[in-house]
């Protein structure tokens, strides 16, 4: 049996996860009826994979990759607006800014770029205005 879709799903998924970092990413830009006609479509390809329908692999296959391309130019729309962060407790958090996004499917924590400014600290600021290319590698204050 020709496995050939299966390759080319594969490297359009390949491609998806190092623009995104991973699939959930992607998933996690774009509205939420649109995800879940994206896994439909998984699970059919899987379906047919598992089948072993190569009429099917095709189908579901090529819809596959059509989807992928939709959702990326959705996606990359927003890329810019919702960040994933890891926090030093090891809490992954979904950042945004402008409107509020769809609640993340990852579990992760949601929070706006303006509510993470109030936490830091002034002295940060004055240093970061005197030195604008230096990194904050602590969070302590610094007596100013």
């Amino acid at each position: 049996m020709d496995r050939k879709i299966i390759q080319e799903v594969d490297a359009v998924a390949v491609a998806m996860e190092k623009k995104y970092g991973y699939n959930s990413r992607m998933l996690d830009l774009v509205p939420q009826h649109l995800e879940l006609k994206f896994k439909k479509a998984q699970g059919q390809f899987d379906q047919a994979i598992t089948s072993n329908s190569q009429q099917d692999m095709i189908k579901y296959g090529q819809a596959l990759i059509r989807g992928y391309q939709a959702l990326d130019k959705i996606a990359e729309k927003a890329v810019h607006s919702v960040w994933k962060v890891r926090h030093t407790s090891g809490v992954l958090m979904t950042v945004y800014q402008g409107s509020i996004p769809r609640k993340p499917s990852d579990g992760s924590i949601l929070m706006s770029i303006e509510e993470l400014v109030k936490f830091v600290p002034a002295s940060i600021v004055k240093i970061k205005e005197k030195f604008p290319k230096s990194k904050v590698t602590k969070n302590n204050e610094v007596p100013f």
